[in-house]
């Protein structure tokens, strides 16, 4: 059975979505939708999805959204095959549930908010506000200090396997270095740099970055 995602494979949450279902090798057809034209906000969509966002996904009967919540039911539905992104102990499943919540809580909105102002609203010809990006960069600073602490002890966030918890970082950190050039905040951490250019360089991801190409 091939899986549906709702979405548009150049957009943030639904890269998270794909990344995950091409580690595991799933099936999967994508649904375009048009994010530029509002048709996520469309009465038709959100049938789907009620808060008018992306990624949707269906596997046959059973519809789910939130693409973190859809990563979790992939790797573990699909948890025999490919690489265990899930964790292999009670501590490191609790150790992936901790760095899902450190990426949505604590990295995601800063990414967020610095992308809006320096790369979505100028393209809708609108000005960002640069102090506001100042002082995002300013706290990501802090968050990617603590990161790069925790990677001096292993070579990923849950420990020494690969797993949802670095899986979900892609699509942030890639617009936070390429969108809006701020790759300095992850080469100036030994770390940090040496996670990033090892998550980024898998494969599953390569796959991604070329469906949105």
């Amino acid at each position: 059975m091939v899986v549906k995602v709702y979405g548009a494979v150049t957009a943030a949450c639904p890269q998270r979505v794909l990344a995950c279902l091409v580690e595991k090798g799933v099936e999967f057809e994508v649904v375009h939708v048009d994010l530029d034209s509002g048709e996520q906000k469309r009465p038709e969509f959100l049938i789907r999805q009620p808060f008018g966002q992306v990624p949707v996904m269906e596997d046959g009967d059973f519809r789910l959204f939130e693409s973190r919540a859809i990563i979790r039911y992939i790797a573990a539905k699909y948890v025999d095959e490919g690489p265990n992104l899930v964790g292999r102990s009670l501590e490191e499943r609790g150790l992936v549930d901790q760095w899902l919540e450190v990426e949505e809580n604590n990295l995601n909105p800063l990414i967020f908010t610095v992308v809006l102002q320096l790369v979505i609203l100028p393209r809708m010809g609108e000005k960002g506000d640069l102090a506001l990006v100042r002082n995002c960069e300013q706290k990501l600073d802090k968050v990617f200090d603590a990161y790069e602490q925790r990677l001096s002890k292993s070579c990923y966030l849950a420990g020494d396997s690969f797993t949802l918890a670095d899986l979900s970082h892609l699509p942030g950190i890639r617009y936070l270095v390429n969108e809006a050039g701020m790759g300095h905040l992850i080469t100036e951490r030994k770390n940090v740099n040496a996670w990033w250019e090892n998550i980024s360089n898998r494969p599953a991801w390569k796959k991604v970055m070329n469906l949105a190409s």
